[in-house]
Protein backbone atom coordinates (compact mmCIF):
# COMPACT_ATOMS: atom_id res chain seq x y z
CA UNK A 1 0.00 0.00 0.00
CA UNK A 2 0.83 4.07 -0.79
CA UNK A 3 0.80 6.40 1.83
CA UNK A 4 -2.68 6.95 2.99
CA UNK A 5 -3.25 3.51 2.93
CA UNK A 6 -4.54 4.13 -1.23
CA UNK A 7 -3.10 1.67 -4.43
CA UNK A 8 -0.59 3.69 -6.46
CA UNK A 9 -0.35 3.24 -9.89
CA UNK A 10 0.32 -0.31 -11.80
CA UNK A 11 4.01 -0.27 -12.30
CA UNK A 12 6.86 -2.99 -13.62
CA UNK A 13 9.19 -4.05 -10.84
CA UNK A 14 12.83 -3.45 -11.40
CA UNK A 15 15.20 -6.30 -11.54
CA UNK A 16 17.24 -5.15 -8.01
CA UNK A 17 13.87 -4.92 -5.91
CA UNK A 18 12.91 -8.94 -7.48
CA UNK A 19 16.84 -9.69 -6.58
CA UNK A 20 16.43 -8.54 -3.09
CA UNK A 21 12.90 -10.07 -2.88
CA UNK A 22 14.43 -13.55 -3.33
CA UNK A 23 17.40 -12.87 -1.77
CA UNK A 24 15.34 -12.01 1.38
CA UNK A 25 12.87 -15.19 0.65
CA UNK A 26 15.66 -17.85 0.08
CA UNK A 27 17.40 -16.65 3.67
CA UNK A 28 14.16 -17.02 5.63
CA UNK A 29 12.75 -20.42 3.96
CA UNK A 30 16.07 -21.85 3.18
CA UNK A 31 14.62 -23.03 -0.33
CA UNK A 32 16.89 -22.55 -2.80
CA UNK A 33 15.61 -20.99 -6.19
CA UNK A 34 16.31 -18.04 -8.23
CA UNK A 35 14.31 -14.96 -10.42
CA UNK A 36 14.76 -17.54 -13.15
CA UNK A 37 13.46 -20.34 -11.32
CA UNK A 38 10.33 -18.42 -11.25
CA UNK A 39 10.38 -17.58 -14.67
CA UNK A 40 11.27 -20.97 -15.86
CA UNK A 41 8.15 -22.12 -13.84
CA UNK A 42 5.83 -19.49 -15.37
CA UNK A 43 6.34 -20.24 -19.11
CA UNK A 44 6.70 -24.24 -18.28
CA UNK A 45 3.25 -23.94 -16.46
CA UNK A 46 1.68 -21.92 -19.32
CA UNK A 47 2.67 -23.62 -21.66
CA UNK A 48 1.81 -26.87 -20.58
CA UNK A 49 -1.98 -25.27 -19.74
CA UNK A 50 -1.99 -24.51 -23.37
CA UNK A 51 -1.74 -20.90 -22.95
CA UNK A 52 -0.45 -19.58 -26.20
CA UNK A 53 3.29 -18.95 -27.07
CA UNK A 54 2.64 -15.44 -28.35
CA UNK A 55 0.85 -14.80 -25.20
CA UNK A 56 3.80 -15.79 -23.42
CA UNK A 57 6.36 -14.15 -25.10
CA UNK A 58 4.63 -10.83 -24.78
CA UNK A 59 4.13 -11.61 -20.90
CA UNK A 60 7.90 -12.37 -20.32
CA UNK A 61 9.25 -9.69 -22.42
CA UNK A 62 11.07 -11.92 -25.09
CA UNK A 63 11.55 -10.81 -28.47
CA UNK A 64 11.75 -14.20 -30.02
CA UNK A 65 9.86 -17.20 -29.52
CA UNK A 66 12.72 -19.26 -29.51
CA UNK A 67 14.10 -17.36 -25.99
CA UNK A 68 10.66 -17.92 -24.41
CA UNK A 69 10.97 -21.72 -25.09
CA UNK A 70 14.56 -22.00 -23.84
CA UNK A 71 12.75 -21.55 -20.37
CA UNK A 72 10.48 -24.07 -21.12
CA UNK A 73 10.44 -27.65 -19.50
CA UNK A 74 9.07 -30.48 -20.48
CA UNK A 75 5.90 -31.92 -18.68
CA UNK A 76 7.92 -34.71 -17.60
CA UNK A 77 9.86 -32.41 -15.25
CA UNK A 78 6.42 -31.89 -13.30
CA UNK A 79 5.62 -35.40 -12.95
CA UNK A 80 8.85 -35.35 -11.63
CA UNK A 81 8.72 -33.17 -9.22
CA UNK A 82 5.60 -33.92 -8.03
CA UNK A 83 6.92 -37.69 -6.64
CA UNK A 84 9.26 -35.68 -4.40
CA UNK A 85 8.18 -34.97 -1.17
CA UNK A 86 9.89 -32.31 1.05
CA UNK A 87 9.58 -31.14 4.58
CA UNK A 88 9.46 -27.54 5.18
CA UNK A 89 10.17 -26.19 8.68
Amino acid sequence: MAKGDKLGEDKPTDAQTIYRVVKTTKRKSGVVFSPHTARRTFISEALNTGTPLSDIQAQAGHANESTTLRYARPAQARERRNKIRLRYG
